[in-house]
């Protein structure tokens, strides 16, 4: 599961933005970005997963999900790096563990287990979003956008990639207008229970002005949404 947020000031200092964001070499819950996980983080299991894990199995990856929700990074490391080495082709598992690494700002950790989970299911929207934040916190802003979009491609209503690409639009690219539409999608689709977009959105449908004065009593960080 992840969100990006900004001030009139990052707005107009879009190179600063772009150093902040690439300032660490791995994702991190709180870094130089401030970039953060809102929310807990779905299990993004398949509803048959326990048809393909033994008792012991089931167990160990129900105990690594509750960790990683409850942000117990190194136990779920632990007990998911067992898991994908008895269970190397559950993508399930090496999305777990891509975000496990992720969570705890260790890029280059990330990587190989999303990757593999990338070769046994590619089309999933949740691989291609997390892949995507990846090249966010690496710099790599066009190839980012290119993941988001066809994470919507394989399913037009995942919230967080419209979200996350509404992010993009918003801070790098200051596409108020395209924002503004993936802002808005995000929200229908998740019942408009982020009020902090609800209001961040009504205050960008305002003025399409990039040089507008927003709202310096509700300045928003860069974040990125995942699940």
């Amino acid at each position: 599961m992840i969100l990006l947020a900004h001030s009139t000031t990052l707005l107009k200092s879009a190179k600063t933005l772009a150093a902040i964001m690439v300032c660490i070499t791995a994702i991190s819950v709180v870094g130089c970005s401030q970039q953060k996980i809102k929310g807990d983080i779905s299990n993004n299991s398949s509803n048959n997963i326990q048809y393909k894990l033994n008792s012991a199995e089931l167990k160990s990856y129900q105990n690594a999900i509750t960790a990683l929700n409850e942000n117990e990074l190194n136990t779920a490391k632990t007990l998911l790096q067992k898991l994908s080495k008895g269970q190397p082709r559950l993508a399930e598992i090496q999305y777990n563990l891509a975000l496990t690494y992720y969570k705890l700002n260790d890029l280059d950790g990330a990587e190989p287990s999303l990757v593999q989970a990338l070769k046994l299911n590619p089309e999933d929207p949740q691989f291609l979003v997390l892949l995507g934040a990846i090249e966010t916190k690496k710099g790599h802003i066009n190839l980012a956008e290119n993941l988001y979009i066809k994470a919507i491609s394989h399913n037009e209503n995942y919230a967080n990639a419209h979200y996350n690409l509404a992010l993009l639009y918003d801070i790098y690219y200051q596409d108020i207008h395209m924002a503004a539409g993936h802002y808005q999608r995000y929200l229908e689709l998740s019942s408009y229970k982020d009020k902090q977009t609800v209001v961040w959105l009504e205050e960008i449908n305002s003025s399409f002005n990039l040089h507008s004065q927003r709202n310096q009593d509700n300045p928003r960080e860069p974040m990125a949404q995942l699940d």
